[in-house]
């Protein structure tokens, strides 16, 4: 038995204040239509298709995977068990952890609800498939608050690859093949690439595709991609040496500032400066020497330097090189200029 679903396909579904944030913010990061607009109903199909399976809402499947390891386990006990004994212990273990989940399941806080409309396959699994109607009393609503829960409480990175995992089997679907992939990027430029792997900037917080577009190596934010299409008449083949020096570029600088070359870059940092350095890691470049307790020596792209270091106002001072400092001069004085105006 499923669960029962009117035909409109419409679904009610109360999320408490925590996931609501968390789902507002992705589906503006991650989500639009065709037409650059926000689509509710379509980012919570999206969401439920590509994560049903490995939910922890979704407790048939975690109870049969506890099943099988358990029954795995309890087969290298010595002396072996008999028959009967390890049938019982292996239902008292899958219990423990069904009462656990049940537990996650039927206490997440209540908060705000909403209608969104099913689309046709994700309506036909939980009206003709799905078997957890059993642990949710028949509600559908119970079953998708909690999976949509589960999902809230992703860190970052993994919530996008979630949600683009289409886009990342295809990706990783050509690697393997060797084949190029032409990307549609979500401001619609477009990029034919060699890709070499999927990477996590130096915090763990985003998920970059790195490859060479012809011999330039190059990055993209998975949240930026609206489509990837496997080429299957273009090679991506690319040399051991080729994927050794994209390993090693992305080890070095992270994948995010792959554009532009490495430079040294010197700062000066107040008191303040200092203390924002240690205490804000995200894009933070490495430091490999300082002078006087105040004066960083850097090895990093302009580019890092300046989303890192801009934020820093008066409390850091570019030393070098020049091209830099005046970028920062200029950029300085053009948000003055606003406020005067």
């Amino acid at each position: 038995m499923a669960f029962f679903i009117c035909e409109d396909q419409k679904q009610h579904i109360n999320l408490s204040n925590h996931a609501w944030a968390k789902v507002e913010n992705d589906m503006h990061v991650f989500f639009v239509d065709s037409d650059k607009k926000i689509n509710r109903s379509g980012f919570f199909n999206a969401v439920f298709a590509h994560y049903y399976e490995i939910s922890r809402a979704t407790i048939s499947r975690r109870l049969s995977e506890s099943r099988r390891h358990y029954d795995k386990v309890l087969g290298k006990v010595v002396p072996p068990l008999g028959e009967t004994e390890r049938k019982r212990l292996l239902k008292v273990l899958v219990d423990d952890i069904l009462d656990t989940l049940l537990f996650e399941n039927k206490n997440y806080p209540k908060g705000q609800g909403c209608k969104v409309r099913l689309n046709n396959d994700n309506y036909e699994y939980l009206t003709q498939d799905s078997v957890e109607d059993q642990y949710y009393d028949g509600s559908s609503g119970a079953y998708l608050k909690s999976l949509f829960e589960d999902y809230a409480r992703l860190p970052f990175y993994r919530r996008e690859q979630v949600f683009f995992q289409d886009i990342m089997e295809e990706v990783k679907t050509a690697i393997k093949e060797k084949k190029r992939i032409k990307l549609q990027l979500r401001n619609g430029k477009k990029f034919y690439v060699s890709p070499v792997q999927f990477a996590l900037d130096p915090t763990g917080s985003f998920n970059y595709l790195v490859g060479y577009t012809d011999d330039n190596l190059v990055s993209f934010r998975l949240s930026k991609i609206y489509k990837a299409n496997i080429r299957r008449s273009q090679s991506g083949f690319l040399s051991k040496e080729k994927i050794q020096e994209a390993e090693k570029t992305v080890y070095d600088q992270g994948p995010q500032f792959l554009a532009g070359e490495l430079q040294d870059v010197v700062v000066e940092l107040t008191d303040k400066g200092i203390e924002k350095y240690r205490n804000q890691i995200h894009l933070r470049p490495e430091c490999h020497r300082i002078e006087n307790d105040r004066i960083y020596y850097f090895r990093c792209t302009q580019l890092q330097a300046l989303f890192y270091f801009f934020k820093f106002g008066r409390d850091v001072t570019i030393l070098s090189p020049q091209d830099l400092r005046d970028r920062f001069v200029r950029y300085y004085e053009q948000a003055l200029e606003n406020y005067r105006n």
